[in-house]
C-alpha cells in the first residue's frame, strides 16, 4: 500500500505540475492573446529552439533536486503546503542542485513552464501571466516553504541560506 501511494503522488505531482500548470498557463495565454487581439511574438525560429532549451534545462533542475533529496535527503519533495504528502527528507540537503540554489526544482519548474511560453509564442502568456506564476512561486517559497525548512532544521538551514543563492544558481564562495 506505502508503495501504490508513493506512485500515486508521484503521478498526481507528474500530471499537476508538468501538464495542468503549463496548459492552464498555455491555454490563458491564447486566450488573453484573441481578447486583446495581440499577435504571436515574433521571432518563431529563435523563440523555438530557446524554448526548447528551457524547457530541457528545466526538467534537468527538476530532475536532479528531485534525485538530490531522494538520495542526500532520504526523502520525498512532495509536499502540499507544508503538509508532506509522502516522508519528507530527513536531513537538509545542500549537495548537488543545492549547492547552487536553494530551491532548484521550482527553478526548474520556472524554466519549463517559459520554455512552452516560448514555443507557442503567446505574449499574453509571457508577459502576463508568466510573471504572476513566478510571484506566486516566489511567495510560497518564502513565506510556506522556507519557514518551515527553518523549523525542521533551525541554525543549519539558516547558515545554508546565508551562503545559497535563492532561486538564481550561483557558484558558491
Amino acid at each position: 500500500m506505502a508503495r501504490l501511494r508513493v506512485v500515486l503522488v508521484y503521478a498526481g505531482s507528474i500530471l499537476f505540475f508538468l501538464l495542468l500548470i503549463p496548459g492552464a498557463l498555455s491555454l490563458g495565454g491564447v486566450f488573453l492573446d484573441r481578447q486583446l487581439r495581440w499577435l504571436s511574438l515574433p521571432l518563431k525560429w529563435i523563440l523555438r529552439p530557446l524554448g526548447g532549451l528551457s524547457i530541457l534545462a528545466g526538467l534537468s533542475f527538476v530532475r536532479s533536486g528531485w534525485l538530490a533529496l531522494l538520495r542526500f535527503g532520504k526523502g520525498h519533495p512532495q509536499e502540499a503546503f507544508g503538509w508532506a504528502l509522502l516522508p519528507p527528507p530527513q536531513r537538509l540537503v545542500i549537495d548537488g542542485p543545492f549547492a547552487f540554489t536553494r530551491h532548484p526544482m521550482a527553478l526548474g519548474l520556472m524554466l519549463y513552464l517559459l520554455g512552452t511560453i516560448l514555443i507557442l509564442g503567446s505574449p499574453g502568456g509571457l508577459f502576463l501571466l508568466y510573471p504572476i506564476f513566478c510571484l506566486s512561486i516566489i511567495l510560497y517559497l518564502k513565506l510556506i516553504e522556507e519557514p518551515s525548512l527553518i523549523r525542521r532544521f533551525g541554525e543549519e538551514y539558516l547558515i545554508y541560506r546565508g551562503r545559497v543563492s535563492f532561486l538564481l544558481p550561483r557558484v558558491p564562495d
